[in-house]
Protein backbone atom coordinates (compact mmCIF):
# COMPACT_ATOMS: atom_id res chain seq x y z
CA UNK A 1 0.00 0.00 0.00
CA UNK A 2 1.27 3.17 -1.27
CA UNK A 3 0.28 6.66 -1.28
CA UNK A 4 -2.60 6.58 1.27
CA UNK A 5 -3.32 8.76 3.35
CA UNK A 6 -4.00 7.09 6.56
CA UNK A 7 -5.50 9.16 10.08
CA UNK A 8 -4.25 7.69 13.32
CA UNK A 9 -6.65 8.93 16.10
CA UNK A 10 -3.98 8.78 19.44
CA UNK A 11 0.09 9.40 19.60
CA UNK A 12 0.94 6.63 22.38
CA UNK A 13 3.06 3.95 22.06
CA UNK A 14 1.04 2.18 19.73
CA UNK A 15 -0.37 4.80 17.28
CA UNK A 16 2.89 6.41 17.25
CA UNK A 17 4.73 3.42 16.31
CA UNK A 18 2.21 2.18 13.65
CA UNK A 19 2.25 5.97 12.07
CA UNK A 20 5.99 6.57 11.73
CA UNK A 21 6.48 3.10 9.98
CA UNK A 22 3.08 4.02 7.58
CA UNK A 23 4.74 7.03 6.77
CA UNK A 24 7.79 5.55 4.57
CA UNK A 25 5.58 5.54 1.87
CA UNK A 26 2.09 7.21 3.31
CA UNK A 27 1.02 10.32 4.61
CA UNK A 28 0.06 9.65 8.03
CA UNK A 29 -1.78 12.13 10.13
CA UNK A 30 -2.02 12.00 14.06
CA UNK A 31 -4.62 13.59 16.08
CA UNK A 32 -3.58 13.73 20.09
CA UNK A 33 -5.42 16.05 23.08
CA UNK A 34 -1.77 15.97 24.35
CA UNK A 35 -0.25 19.33 22.86
CA UNK A 36 2.88 17.87 24.16
CA UNK A 37 3.28 14.88 21.64
CA UNK A 38 1.67 16.80 18.92
CA UNK A 39 4.19 19.83 19.60
CA UNK A 40 6.86 17.21 19.44
CA UNK A 41 5.44 16.55 15.48
CA UNK A 42 4.83 19.78 14.42
CA UNK A 43 8.44 20.81 15.57
CA UNK A 44 10.48 18.40 14.03
CA UNK A 45 13.68 20.39 12.36
CA UNK A 46 16.43 18.10 10.44
CA UNK A 47 18.73 18.16 13.40
CA UNK A 48 16.18 16.90 16.20
CA UNK A 49 14.58 14.73 13.93
CA UNK A 50 17.31 12.62 13.42
CA UNK A 51 17.06 11.90 17.31
CA UNK A 52 14.01 11.82 17.51
CA UNK A 53 14.15 8.79 14.96
CA UNK A 54 17.01 7.53 17.19
CA UNK A 55 14.77 7.78 20.23
CA UNK A 56 11.65 5.91 18.43
CA UNK A 57 12.77 3.54 15.99
CA UNK A 58 16.32 2.35 15.35
CA UNK A 59 16.20 1.71 11.79
CA UNK A 60 15.92 5.66 10.98
CA UNK A 61 15.17 4.63 6.86
CA UNK A 62 11.65 3.40 7.89
CA UNK A 63 10.48 7.05 8.77
CA UNK A 64 9.76 10.09 6.00
CA UNK A 65 9.29 13.25 8.34
CA UNK A 66 7.87 15.06 4.57
CA UNK A 67 4.83 12.55 5.33
CA UNK A 68 3.49 13.48 8.65
CA UNK A 69 1.56 16.00 10.69
CA UNK A 70 0.10 16.44 14.04
CA UNK A 71 -3.11 18.36 15.09
CA UNK A 72 -4.59 18.53 18.34
CA UNK A 73 -8.56 18.96 16.83
CA UNK A 74 -10.09 17.28 13.99
CA UNK A 75 -11.60 19.69 12.11
CA UNK A 76 -7.77 21.12 11.04
CA UNK A 77 -7.87 17.93 8.65
CA UNK A 78 -9.61 16.99 5.53
CA UNK A 79 -11.29 14.39 6.67
CA UNK A 80 -13.29 12.94 3.31
CA UNK A 81 -9.28 13.41 2.24
CA UNK A 82 -7.93 10.38 4.24
CA UNK A 83 -7.88 6.21 3.26
CA UNK A 84 -8.10 4.51 6.51
CA UNK A 85 -8.73 5.73 9.96
CA UNK A 86 -6.17 3.86 12.81
CA UNK A 87 -7.77 4.12 16.14
CA UNK A 88 -5.11 4.05 19.03
CA UNK A 89 -6.44 5.53 22.20
CA UNK A 90 -6.64 3.75 25.98
CA UNK A 91 -10.05 2.10 27.07
CA UNK A 92 -10.64 2.08 30.42
CA UNK A 93 -12.25 -1.38 31.66
CA UNK A 94 -15.54 -1.08 33.31
CA UNK A 95 -15.67 -3.69 36.45
CA UNK A 96 -19.14 -3.16 37.20
CA UNK A 97 -20.23 -4.01 33.27
CA UNK A 98 -17.56 -6.39 32.96
CA UNK A 99 -16.41 -4.32 29.57
CA UNK A 100 -14.90 -1.67 27.90
CA UNK A 101 -16.12 1.81 27.75
CA UNK A 102 -15.45 2.97 24.43
CA UNK A 103 -17.93 5.90 23.76
CA UNK A 104 -15.02 7.98 22.56
CA UNK A 105 -13.94 5.36 20.00
CA UNK A 106 -17.38 5.70 18.97
CA UNK A 107 -17.43 9.12 19.04
CA UNK A 108 -15.04 9.29 16.34
CA UNK A 109 -15.98 7.17 14.41
CA UNK A 110 -19.28 8.47 14.10
CA UNK A 111 -17.49 11.94 13.05
CA UNK A 112 -15.13 10.32 10.70
CA UNK A 113 -18.16 8.36 8.73
CA UNK A 114 -20.00 11.99 8.94
CA UNK A 115 -16.87 13.56 7.41
CA UNK A 116 -15.99 10.20 4.99
CA UNK A 117 -18.46 7.36 4.23
CA UNK A 118 -15.33 5.80 2.23
CA UNK A 119 -12.97 5.16 5.18
CA UNK A 120 -11.99 1.91 6.49
CA UNK A 121 -11.39 1.75 10.07
CA UNK A 122 -8.21 -0.60 12.69
CA UNK A 123 -9.45 -0.04 16.57
CA UNK A 124 -6.67 -0.91 18.44
CA UNK A 125 -8.25 -1.21 22.47
CA UNK A 126 -5.68 -0.31 24.65
CA UNK A 127 -6.58 -1.41 28.40
CA UNK A 128 -4.04 0.81 31.28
Amino acid sequence: MTNKTSLIYGMGYVGLSIGLLLSKHNKVLFIDTDKEKVDSIKNLDNKNFFDFKKNNLNQKDFINKDNIRAYEDASEIQIDQIDFCIIAIPTNFDLKKNTFETSNIKKIIKYIFSKNDKSCFNISVINF
